[in-house]
């Protein structure tokens, strides 16, 4: 009878003739322990059943050879590895060849003949004498000691964990990505020659490989490697969020949202590098009393870009700045502290912050009054009401341009509503990876402003700027 079914002459269902008759032996509420029991049985034997699809060449014979495993199970792996073994033997015994095209696996290159893995080898030291290329690899001594076989159970843990994690967001975010490399003369970070890692293009790689390093020690339960938030938080900081990449992108990659996410994450987690002049400037953009701005203006902007003006004109004088057009080593991770000092005294600081903030010099700091400036000679009944965000750039540093805004409305003959207080919109928090706080700031703003337009509904303000 097993010789019948080996050669396929008879057949039997497991579901009509094994499954069906068990539950009619076992029927009754008493024996349903023993048929979950069963059930349970032959789900783990067919889930663990090895299939082997082969592909061969007609010409050569060479065979290419699939064997799905889960890698979590010791003993399914073993017999894989068992099961090589006899389909080498086989394809040997047929006149075939191991491999007749690409690369040698490390899998079957225990089933090379010695004269082809030799001249491999004399190769190989003769191009890469250092073995900076895969290194070991197809080697005496190699094998699959150290190998790493994804497996249908860890894909499908993988899914899961991408569904229910920000990593899956992550991912959608850059997983379309074609290498095209478009995005690169764009890059405000990128430089030629230098710090290939963080062209946009290179960046969405680095962060496909952080992304799996994570789901993988998520998988095998080894816990979180640091090192990947580090590795994260270097690819994260070196965006400025222009969004100039998502233009040249065929596919609207934007990496200055990628980035956004990837400082969410590492904020959520407690992973996000601490820098005192990203905290200094959140400080500087949080807080909303009048005199507290102005003391920290004063401190931050008008002192240190006086202090930065006179260390480049020191630095420049003793020759410590260097050449301007020498392009930088080719570097990854944190940026020595010399370095950034010298890049930061390098150049001077053109833009002259004004003496006070805008509100200051309009009177309207008062955070309980919704001011409104015109001019009482140019004004119509035909006129337009026009809402004004100042925003933090015009309103707590270069007031010239709040003021140069507002001169030209009153100039139309336009009526400029300005909300109440010193505001922020939220975006640079969000951008710094703190979205609940650039979320909070941005709700606040939204019912303020609603406030605002319902006071002065017989405005009728249609413009916002």
């Amino acid at each position: 009878m097993l010789d019948l079914l080996l050669r396929r002459d008879v057949r039997i269902s497991y579901r009509d003739e094994i499954k069906q008759r068990l539950r009619e032996i076992f029927r009754g509420q008493e024996f349903e322990p023993l048929r979950n029991a069963l059930r349970n049985k032959h789900l783990s034997i067919k889930n663990n059943r090895l299939f082997i699809a082969l592909h061969m060449h007609a010409g050569d014979g060479n065979v290419h050879t699939n064997i799905p495993v889960h890698s979590d199970n010791y003993q399914m792996l073993h017999e894989a590895d068992r099961l090589v073994e006899r389909v080498m033997q086989l394809a040997l015994e047929l006149n075939g060849v191991i491999s007749g095209e690409h690369g040698i696996g490390l899998t079957k290159i225990r089933y090379l003949d010695a004269d082809k893995l030799d001249a491999f080898i004399q190769y190989k030291n003769a191009v890469d004498p250092d073995g900076h290329f895969n290194r070991g690899k197809l080697l005496p001594g190699s094998g699959l000691d150290n190998a790493y076989t994804p497996s249908l159970a860890l894909v499908q843990q993988e899914a899961l964990i991408l569904e229910q994690s920000e990593l899956g967001l992550l991912n959608d975010e850059v997983k379309h990505c074609l290498r095209c490399g478009k995005c690169k003369p764009e890059c405000m970070t990128h430089v030629p020659r230098a710090n290939l890692l963080y062209s946009p293009r290179n960046k969405i790689l680095a962060t496909g490989l952080i992304i799996e390093a994570f789901l993988y020690e998520e998988q095998t339960r080894r816990g979180v490697s640091v090192k990947h938030f580090g590795d994260m938080n270097d690819v994260a900081d070196h965006c400025t969020v222009c969004h100039k990449c998502l233009n040249p992108c065929p596919v609207d990659i934007d990496f200055g949202d990628v980035s956004i996410r990837m400082r969410k994450i590492l904020r959520d987690h407690g992973q996000k590098k601490f820098n005192i002049g990203s905290w200094a400037a959140m400080q500087f953009l949080n807080v909303t009393d009048p005199t507290a701005i102005k003391a920290l203006r004063m401190g931050m902007a008008q002192t240190g870009f006086r202090f930065i003006n006179a260390a480049h004109r020191v630095a420049k004088a003793v020759g410590l700045l260097g050449h301007q057009d020498r392009v930088p080593a080719a570097t990854t991770g944190t940026t020595p502290v010399r370095q950034q000092i010298v890049h930061l005294v390098r150049k001077p600081m053109r833009a002259k912050v004004p003496a006070r903030p805008l509100r200051a010099l309009i009177g309207a700091e008062d955070p309980t009054q919704v001011v409104i400036v015109s001019d009482p000679q140019k004004v119509r009944n035909e006129s337009d009401a026009v809402f004004y965000f100042p925003g933090c750039g015009s309103e707590r540093l270069f007031s010239q341009i709040g003021l140069a805004t507002l001169a030209m409305l009153c100039e139309s003959g336009a009526r400029t509503v300005l909300p109440p207080g010193y505001l922020c919109c939220g975006y640079p928090q969000t951008a710094a990876g703190d979205a609940n706080t650039g979320r909070a700031i941005s709700t606040n703003n939204r019912v303020l402003f609603h406030r605002v337009a319902n006071t002065l509904n017989y405005l009728d303000i249609k413009t916002v700027i």
